[in-house]
């Protein structure tokens, strides 16, 4: 089952000076002695920490999202779970959400499973934890961001474009830049809209091709490495960003990194053994180490100015 590792920055709001990651380590000693800690999270459901562990100055948290008052029946159940192809005890049915989490300092990645949660809800889910058992006079409040100032984001697509998807008007625009610059031979758009057709365009034809709207997505291919390759890529990416785009598009890079009109998002993909209901906590935690690792070398994590601050929006 392949899984996705998603990067926030956790940025402080509200409360005391700390980060994200001694916040929720402090929420270590406010849980009780026996049992596994339970806080609400909405007027119908309740969280539970299935696991909170400490390693190499990274919090570990294993987050259980369910009915409110199936605590009991959810808990057992996971305890003694065995990932197979058997199908899931009716307790998991309480289960609505499973969230696993890695946060070192303001850095935070985080996956789902059972239902994807969106990270403004694992947002939430961070700060009723802390103010449930974090212990502080003026708790602190975090906010998850996905966006990565334009330095660091313009170095990681250097290392690489997967594919740019593209509304028409962006793509008229990319084409008009490559061309300009001498990147590709002369053409235009409807030029290229004619290739898509075995045949020779009839007037109506090309009339309904100037009008026509849709999405194009140009992908480098197999060459994705190579010098002059990237150069095109990235060159068209640059233009898309510097010129903004109407219709909307989407940069993706070979590393995971997307962004788009609105935001910049950061993730990374690993497997683990599980069905829909049911999923390797080991697994999980090593796969979102390995993303941890991943964003590091990207150097993405580590980087102070790496983040946009919150209140510069």
């Amino acid at each position: 089952m392949l899984k996705t590792g998603h990067y926030r920055n956790a940025s402080l709001v509200l409360g005391n000076n700390i980060t994200a990651g001694q916040a929720i380590g402090a929420c270590i000693d406010g849980y009780p002695n026996e049992g596994h800690p339970i806080f609400s999270y909405t007027d119908e459901l309740d969280c539970a920490v299935v696991s909170h562990t400490q390693q190499h100055g990274r919090e570990m948290l294993h987050l259980a999202v369910f009915e409110e008052g199936a605590g009991a029946a959810v808990l057992e159940t996971i305890a003694n779970v065995r990932v197979n192809e058997e199908q899931a005890p009716e307790e998991k049915e309480f289960i609505r959400s499973q969230v696993f989490l890695i946060c070192s300092d303001s850095d935070v990645t985080f996956t789902t499973h059972n239902s994807p949660l969106r990270d403004s809800r694992v947002n939430v889910l961070i700060n009723s934890l802390i103010e449930s058992f974090g212990g502080f006079q003026d708790t602190p409040s975090f906010l998850l961001q996905a966006a990565l100032d334009e330095e660091r984001y313009r170095e990681v697509m250097d290392q690489g474009i997967g594919e740019l998807d593209l509304g028409v008007g962006g793509f008229q625009q990319t084409l008009e830049h490559a061309v300009q610059r001498g990147r590709v031979a002369q053409g235009g758009l409807v030029d290229v809209i004619s290739s898509l057709w075995k045949r020779d365009l009839t007037q109506e034809d090309r009339r309904a091709a100037e009008k026509i709207t849709g999405r194009f997505i140009l992908r480098p291919g197999h060459d994705w490495d190579n010098a002059e390759v990237k150069a095109i890529m990235t060159e068209m990416a640059m233009e898309l960003l510097n010129e903004g785009n109407d219709d909307g598009f989407a940069i993706v890079t070979k590393n995971g990194l997307r962004v788009t009109q609105d935001s910049v998002r950061l993730s990374d993909s690993f497997h683990v053994d599980g069905n829909r209901q049911i999923v390797n906590q080991q697994q999980m935690f090593s796969g979102l180490q390995d993303c941890f690792g991943t964003f590091i070398d990207m150097g993405v994590i580590g980087n102070e100015d790496a983040v946009i601050d919150v209140q510069d929006g």
